[in-house]
């Protein structure tokens, strides 16, 4: 999944919405920037997910 239109982590927080709505909960998440990262750990703990002991989001330097 690529999410990357929106600014200051609400790519994450949107592409939470689509990992929160899978049957299965990822064991970690790779993003491509901190601001994505922020915006899924914002976005999953607000749901009741425990990060980072349930999924873990890394930021991937290039």
């Amino acid at each position: 999944m690529v999410a990357q239109r929106y600014p200051y982590g609400q790519d994450g927080m949107r592409a939470f919405a689509k990992l929160d709505s899978l049957k299965e909960r990822p064991h970690a998440i790779m993003t491509t920037n901190d601001f994505v990262a922020c915006g899924i750990i914002s976005a999953a703990r607000s749901k009741g997910w425990n990060v980072p002991y349930v999924v873990l989001a890394v930021e991937r330097s290039v």
